[in-house]
C-alpha cells in the first residue's frame, strides 16, 4: 500500500489527482478506518482471546504445556 501511495505521490507531484486516483485515496482512507476499528476491538478483547486460546490449547494439545516433565499449564495464569 505504501508503494501505491508513493507512486501516486510521484504521479501527482505536478498536477491534481484524477478521479480514479482520488477514488483510490478514499478507498484506502475507509480501509484504514475499518482496520483501525478492528485493531481497537482486538485490543478491547485481548485478554478474553488469550484466555480462550489457552483453554483450547490445553484441551486439544495438553502435551504442549509439558516441558521436560514440568507442567507449565499454570505458569502463564499465575503471572497475571
Amino acid at each position: 500500500m505504501l508503494s501505491q501511495f508513493h507512486a501516486l505521490e510521484q504521479a501527482t507531484a505536478d498536477r491534481y489527482a484524477n478521479d480514479l486516483e482520488l477514488e483510490f485515496l478514499a478507498t484506502v482512507g475507509q480501509e484504514f478506518t475499518d482496520r483501525r476499528a478492528l485493531y481497537e476491538r482486538f485490543e478491547a478483547i485481548e485478554d478474553q482471546l488469550v484466555e480462550e486460546t489457552y483453554q483450547l490449547l490445553q484441551q486439544k494439545y495438553p502435551d504442549v504445556l509439558q516441558v521436560k516433565g514440568m507442567d507449565l499449564s499454570g505458569a502463564e495464569k499465575s503471572s497475571k
